[in-house]
């Protein structure tokens, strides 16, 4: 069963070229949706059941940030991945903060699609696998992990400022002040 891909772009020729060119059924995705903008996407997954999105980061209307976050704040299990042609540090460290862990940099080349994409798969893969019957310690655990690294990671790029938030963090968490 592939999972189900959504693709944004404002530019045409880069939109018809992410759905043309990669081979997504090999890569275990369906492409069910291609979006001009960040507003067209909220409207879709609003309505439809999507895994993983591919959206530029700079739109007309809504960004790839402004998805990021409307995914992380509304908690869906959708996996973002955003393509830019901007190295600037500030749209990353967002994206950080959106819980967006694959940032691509547009000239990005074919294999570099293939090996996220691979990766996003084998999460997902896994994924499935412990809600379809797992048990319940090691899923537990391994979300543990995951906040603890996102925690991590919020720290190191300085995503938490206000201590009061600091130290509810660690106290969920379990760790040592």
């Amino acid at each position: 069963m592939n999972y189900k891909l959504l693709i944004a772009d404002d530019r045409t020729i880069i939109l018809d070229g992410l759905a043309q060119l990669v081979d997504w059924p090999s890569l275990g995705f369906e492409l069910v949706g291609s979006c001009r903008n960040g507003q067209e996407v909220i409207d879709y997954i609003d309505r439809h059941s999507v895994d993983v999105i591919l959206t530029d980061i700079k739109m007309p209307v809504l960004s790839g940030l402004d998805i990021a976050r409307h995914v992380s704040e509304n908690r869906l299990p959708i996996v973002v991945v955003l393509i830019s042609a901007f190295k600037d540090f500030q749209l990353a460290r967002e994206a950080i903060q959106h819980q967006v862990r694959w940032y691509l940099l547009k000239p990005t080349k074919l294999h570099e699609i293939k090996a996220v994409f691979s990766e996003i798969k084998e999460q997902l893969d896994e994924t499935r696998k412990q809600n379809s019957g797992g048990e319940d310690e090691p899923e537990d655990e391994d979300i543990a992990d995951i906040l603890e690294r996102q925690f991590h990671i919020d720290l190191y790029w300085g995503a938490l400022r206000d201590e009061k938030a600091l130290l509810k963090r660690i106290a969920e968490l379990s760790l040592p002040e």
